[in-house]
């Protein structure tokens, strides 16, 4: 069955990862791979095909960061491991605030409720705080 447009078949062809051609002509564009084949058809780290292809991959859309890559001075695992102990202290900040908010305007809120609705710390902390988190769905 034919599909119905040019842009499902180009996705399926992308998805499938176009396995019928491995691009061996070094044009350097890898429009019609999937961005996920990186290390299949280019298994050589930090070398001109691999940065070509994360250009060019998806249908020309590349990879967001493509110049990870693409860098001379630094391969992809010395990127990550810079960045990881600041990305570490970024998150457990992030969480220490989040619990500081809970702890100064959630829990008395809380607290209140369960009070002048008369249920013990136990049942109030369960369903309210269940009621709290699904109410911006609701």
């Amino acid at each position: 069955q034919e599909p119905q447009d040019d842009t499902s078949w180009q996705q399926r062809l992308l998805e499938d990862g176009a396995d019928d051609d491995d691009n061996n002509d070094n044009s350097g564009d890898y429009s019609r791979f999937s961005c996920q084949y990186i290390y299949e058809k280019t298994p050589t780290p930090g070398s001109v095909g691999q940065c070509q292809f994360a250009k060019t991959c998806n249908g020309g859309k590349g990879i967001m960061f493509s110049w990870m890559f693409c860098s001379k001075k630094f391969n992809l695992y010395t990127i990550f491991a810079i960045l990881t102990p600041f990305l570490l202290i970024w998150m457990i900040t992030l969480f220490r605030l989040l619990g500081s908010t809970a702890e100064d305007y959630f829990s008395p809120a809380l607290e209140m409720f369960s009070v002048k609705l008369g249920l013990p710390p136990r049942f109030a902390g369960v369903s309210l705080l269940a009621l709290g988190n699904g109410a911006a769905d609701v």
